[in-house]
């Protein structure tokens, strides 16, 4: 199962680049909770805390594309180091913002500013990959690998900056993630053997990699993906709550990951011989019944089982996503095509908690409802002793 990975990474200087990223990709995905942590602990208010995550996170997905636009046009490096240069200003401008006790929305203008300035790394890896093992069949290998770190950051990144924040601080976290984001996009720069070349195209080439063909659709589809994987989060901690098993949710979860990571794994050893859009569909309805059962669970084994099938659809359906990417959208502006699939997962993700907050809400005014009807039964009937010696209740 290894062998493809080991030709993957027999490549020169691929593991210097792949390392450089996961550090930038892991200080992006980390900043999110540490904002929350930060202007929590400033504030006293996770509200505001969370509307000032929320400005970070969702201008990174709308602004993210272009900057991965001018990536395709100049070249990935002065993109990283300029990215690198403001970003790391613009965060220390926030944490001495949230020090000074700066109004939440003073601070959510920063934010705005701090995320329309972080590069979509993890497409930049992505493009290099490309750039380098497309005509050597291991481009699928090299995919699945990154789909898979994705995994593994979102699984390492909250747990790390919880630790972080419980050994320096909230502020101290802050400050650590700022200077892993500059160092791995300031290394990522300097890997210049493994950066894309600029295509040059004619003077009527495309503006945008959203005119490709079905990329439209395509982002469309990956706004629910990642709603629904916001909502499985969600739905799984109230759920377990709701049951009175709350410490299960982080081993549901867990499920779901590592059944991700495996499948990842296995899918990047294969020889597919279908094309990527038919294997995004099939594991697209993989996906689909494994919410279906996520919908008529009722007990935390059928919870365990759903984590286990949409997790072993995740991984396969984000790396047959940017196989259609890469088949469909011009060399020119490749990067900006992968941007743009990422982009749309995040905003799922978003709106995926919108709607899972309510689902938690409304599963708890269910739970309430249910208690209460129980507590009206007991109260309107009496208790008896049937023959057997056992409570029987009548009304």
């Amino acid at each position: 199962m290894i062998g493809p990975y080991r030709q993957l990474f027999a490549i020169r200087r691929a593991s210097t680049f792949v390392l450089a990223g996961f550090v930038a990709r892991l200080a992006h995905v980390t900043t999110t909770l540490g904002i929350v942590f930060l202007v929590s602990a400033s504030t006293g208010s996770y509200s505001a805390a969370g509307w000032v995550a929320a400005a970070y996170a969702f201008t990174y997905a709308v602004v993210s594309p272009f900057l991965s636009r001018l990536a395709d046009r100049y070249r990935q490096r002065p993109v990283l180091l300029g990215g690198a240069v403001v970003n790391t200003v613009l965060r220390c401008l926030f944490l001495g913002a949230v020090l000074l006790r700066v109004p939440p929305w003073g601070l959510a203008g920063l934010a705005v500013l701090v995320g329309g300035t972080m590069p979509a790394v993890g497409a930049m890896v992505r493009a290099r990959w490309r750039n380098l093992v497309l005509t050597s069949g291991l481009l699928n290998t090299a995919l699945s690998f990154e789909s898979v770190v994705d995994d593994l950051i979102m699984v390492i990144g909250p747990v790390a900056i919880a630790a972080v924040v419980q050994w320096v601080g909230p502020a101290g976290a802050m400050g650590l993630i700022t200077v892993f984001g500059a160092v791995g996009q300031f290394v990522l720069a300097a890997q210049r053997a493994t950066e894309p070349s600029v295509v040059r195209t004619g003077p009527h080439r495309r503006a945008t990699a959203l005119l490709a063909g079905g990329l439209p659709l395509l982002a469309t589809v990956f706004i629910g993906v990642g709603a629904t994987e916001s909502v499985i989060t969600i739905a799984t901690v109230a759920f377990t709550a709701e049951h009175r098993a709350p410490l299960l949710a982080g081993g549901i979860l867990a499920v779901f990951g590592l059944g991700s990571v495996v499948a990842g794994l296995w899918y990047g050893t294969r020889t597919w011989r279908s094309s990527a859009e038919r294997r995004l569909a099939a594991s697209l309805g993989i996906y689909t019944i494994a919410m279906l059962v996520f919908l008529v669970t009722n007990s935390i084994p059928m919870l365990f089982t759903a984590a286990a099938l949409a997790g072993l659809a995740s991984a396969p359906t984000f790396t047959s996503g940017y196989s259609v990417v890469i088949g469909r959208v011009p060399e020119h502006l490749l990067t900006e095509g992968i941007t743009i699939l990422t982009s749309a997962t995040g905003i799922g993700i978003a709106l995926g908690s919108a709607v899972g907050g309510k689902v938690r809400r409304l599963a708890r005014l269910t739970c309430r409802v249910h208690v209460r009807d129980l507590l009206c039964r007991r109260r309107s009937g009496r208790t008896t002793t049937d023959q057997n010696g056992g409570s029987i209740m009548t009304t």
